[in-house]
C-alpha cells in the first residue's frame, strides 16, 4: 500500500500538484502490473471535479482555506479521500439531481444550457466505483469525499510502502 497526503491551498491552481502524485501512483502500480489495467484518466477527472466543487462550492473560493487530498493505492484499488472544511450538503438528494440531469444530456444537444448544479456529482459517481460523502460532525471539522476504484485484473503481488 502507498498513500499521498497532500495539504493544499483551496485553488484551481493547485491541480498540478494533484496530478503529480496521481502520476507518481500510476508509476509505481506500472511496476508491478507492467503497466495494465489503471484507469488514470477516470480517476483524474473524478478527482479533479471533486478537487474543484471543494474550491467553488464548500471553500466558496477563499484560497486561504486547505483542502486535504489522501490518495491511497492498494494492490486491487485506488482511493482518493478529499477533506474541506465548507458548509455540507446532501449527497445523496444531490446523486438523485445530477443523475437526472445526466439523463437529460441524452435529450438536448445544448448541455450548456442545463443548470451546472449536480454534473460534479454525476460525473464523480459515473467514472468511480464508490463513492461516499461524510458530513462535518462534532469529532471532525472536515467533510469527507471518498472515492474508489477498483483495479480489474490488478496485480495480486502487494505494494509495499
Amino acid at each position: 500500500m502507498k498513500t499521498i497526503k497532500l495539504k493544499i491551498p483551496s485553488r484551481l491552481e493547485s491541480l498540478e500538484s494533484i496530478e503529480k502524485a496521481l502520476d507518481y501512483l500510476k508509476g509505481e502500480y506500472d511496476k508491478i502490473s507492467g503497466g495494465k489495467n489503471f484507469p488514470l484518466n477516470q480517476v483524474k477527472i473524478a478527482t479533479f471535479e471533486a478537487f474543484s466543487n471543494a474550491v467553488k462550492h464548500a471553500h466558496l473560493n477563499r484560497p486561504e482555506l486547505e483542502v486535504i487530498i489522501q490518495l491511497t493505492l492498494e494492490a486491487q484499488k485506488f482511493e482518493v479521500q478529499i477533506f474541506d472544511c465548507g458548509k455540507g450538503f446532501d449527497f445523496e438528494k444531490m446523486k438523485v439531481l445530477s443523475r437526472a440531469r445526466g439523463a437529460l444530456l441524452n435529450y438536448t444537444s445544448r448541455p450548456a444550457s442545463l443548470s451546472e448544479i449536480g454534473f460534479g456529482i454525476f460525473i464523480i459517481t459515473s467514472l468511480m466505483d464508490q463513492v461516499l460523502y461524510i458530513p462535518a460532525t462534532g469529532e471532525s471539522k472536515y467533510n469527507r469525499l471518498v472515492m474508489i476504484k477498483y483495479l480489474s485484473g490488478a496485480p495480486s503481488q502487494e505494494l509495499n510502502v
